[in-house]
């Protein structure tokens, strides 16, 4: 029952699962055009960062997909781009997704690339000065006091 929008495929109920077979569905078709071609791994990792890439993270801000249905997403391509940086399979993920500080390649997951587009997506809509900005600062106060606690809520330690 999900309904595409502009790049998005959104449920009105919150389910995700059309845009997590949208998604795979991509990755599965990226993946099977690139084998069948005779790209060399520059190539290959250049039709990764400005094809692929852009088309699995621009719909991340606004769905809800799970970890799980995010690594699904990345297992479709990633031995691929492994391959490509002429890496084996069995290279360990903590140093393929690890920072370049230190001494990872620096490779983004999905699932931090879906935090980070959604935290700046609330961030913008936060420090704008219109209507929606406005709502969300109103929100969180009313949320503030609800819960009595003289702390910001975003600060708490929700671990318990």
């Amino acid at each position: 029952d999900c309904q595409r929008g502009l790049g998005v495929h959104l449920s009105p109920s919150g389910c995700s699962m059309g845009q997590r077979l949208v998604l795979i569905n991509k990755a599965k078709k990226w993946a099977t055009s690139i084998c069948a071609s005779n790209l060399r791994a520059t190539e290959i990792w250049t039709a990764y960062t400005s094809v692929l890439w852009p088309g699995l993270c621009y719909p991340l801000a606004a769905s809800s997909l799970s970890i799980h249905d995010l690594n699904l997403v990345q297992q479709k391509v990633s031995t691929i781009i492994r391959h490509s940086l002429h890496l084996n399979r069995t290279f360990p993920n903590a140093l393929f997704y690890g920072a370049k500080k230190y001494g990872g390649l620096g490779i983004i997951p999905l699932v931090v690339q879906q935090c980070f587009m959604k935290l700046s997506l609330f961030l913008r809509y936060m420090r704008a000065r219109d209507e929606v900005g406005h709502q969300l600062v109103i929100t969180m106060g009313h949320t503030q006091l609800e819960l009595g606690v003289p702390t910001h809520f975003l600060r708490l330690d929700f671990a318990l």
